[in-house]
């Protein structure tokens, strides 16, 4: 499981995390695609970049949703979004059940959707997320 912070009471962000980690991870979504992994059911699946791309849409409307309704309480707000955050891994698992996206892919949303419980860690996360996708540019093949 990944670690977003080093000590979250200071706000310290692991500082691996938009660099070596994210790269990490966009290389493990972009393999799946040159080497043509295959799932289950013995079928081409592999994640795109457009795939990649649309859960983060979702995690950014999010965000600014929050941003453009918090006024004065920004933790208020997000506790509001927390459940449509939440959905996104049931998202995650449509699309998989559906071959647009590779298990691991599905295990991130999962995975870090599940880390998310209070507004920092949802800033990180949409900030290890676009790391992600900037690093997919590099490992990810368009549709």
């Amino acid at each position: 499981m990944v670690k977003y912070f080093d000590d979250k009471n200071k706000n310290i962000v692991n500082k691996e995390l938009f660099s070596k980690i994210a790269e990490e991870k966009a290389k493990e979504f972009g393999k799946a695609y040159f080497k043509k992994l295959r799932n289950d059911r013995n079928k081409k699946i592999f994640n795109s970049k457009s795939q990649i791309r649309k859960f983060y849409d979702d995690v950014l409307r999010n965000k600014i949703i929050i941003e453009n309704l918090a006024y004065n309480n920004p933790d208020e707000e997000f506790r509001r979004r927390l459940p449509y955050i939440k959905m996104l891994k049931a998202k995650a698992y449509y699309a998989f059940e559906r071959e647009k996206i590779t298990l691991a892919f599905k295990e991130f949303i999962e995975e870090n959707i599940d880390i998310v419980e209070d507004m920092k860690d949802f800033e990180v996360f949409c900030n290890f997320f676009e790391a992600i996708v900037a690093f997919s540019a590099m490992y990810v093949q368009r549709d």
